[in-house]
C-alpha cells in the first residue's frame, strides 16, 4: 500500500510511466509507442521515477534504506534456472 500511495502521488509523466511498466508489465518500447515518445525518454522516466520513489521511501524510514529494502525482499521473484542445453550432447 505504501508503494502504491507513493507511486500514485508522483508527478506526471513519472506516475503513468511506472504504472504502465510495473503494474501493466509493458516494455519500454511498448510504452514509447503508446505515449508517442522516444524509447530513451521512457527509460529516463523509469529511472527518474524509481529514484523519486526510493527517495520518498528513504524519507519515510529516516534515511535508512535497509529498513524498507528488507520489507520488499519477499516480493523479489526467485531467479529462473538456466535453460537446459540443447543438441545431441545432452547427457541424461
Amino acid at each position: 500500500r505504501t508503494i502504491a500511495a507513493i507511486v500514485g502521488a508522483l508527478e506526471e509523466p513519472f506516475r503513468e510511466t511506472l504504472l504502465l511498466r510495473y503494474f501493466e508489465g509493458r516494455s519500454a518500447a511498448d510504452i514509447a509507442r503508446a505515449l508517442c515518445v522516444p524509447a530513451g525518454t521512457v527509460r529516463w522516466r523509469l529511472k527518474e521515477g524509481l529514484e523519486r520513489v526510493r527517495r520518498r521511501l528513504d524519507e519515510r524510514h529516516g534515511g535508512d534504506r535497509r529498513r524498507w529494502v528488507r520489507a520488499l525482499l519477499p516480493l523479489v521473484p526467485e531467479p529462473m534456472p538456466p535453460p537446459a542445453p540443447r543438441g545431441r550432447w545432452l547427457l541424461l
